[in-house]
């Protein structure tokens, strides 16, 4: 039965591990929220950088929505969005 976010995406949970991300489960419910209000307010400028991250990619998606330019690939694969906005590599 798959239980984990490694079961469901076929990943092992020592990338996980490495990575820094948390190997939930995906059948229970899990209250994993991060509050952006919380990340503006910090005195960390890493948590600062990570709200303003937030901030630019909702304000892209609006902007593509009012073009009509959002599809699958801009919501699920954050490298298209780097790459419309000329980051990628």
């Amino acid at each position: 039965m798959k239980v984990y976010f490694s079961d469901w995406f076929d990943v092992e949970p020592e990338v996980l591990d490495e990575y820094g991300a948390f190997n939930i489960s995906l059948i229970n419910y899990f209250p994993l929220f991060i509050d952006p209000f919380l990340l503006f307010t910090s005195e960390k400028p890493e948590y600062q950088k990570l709200h303003d991250e937030i901030i630019r990619y909702l304000t892209f998606l609006r902007d593509q929505s009012v073009l009509g330019e959002v599809n699958d690939g801009l919501l699920t694969e954050p490298s298209r969005y780097e790459k419309k906005q000329g980051k990628a590599e």
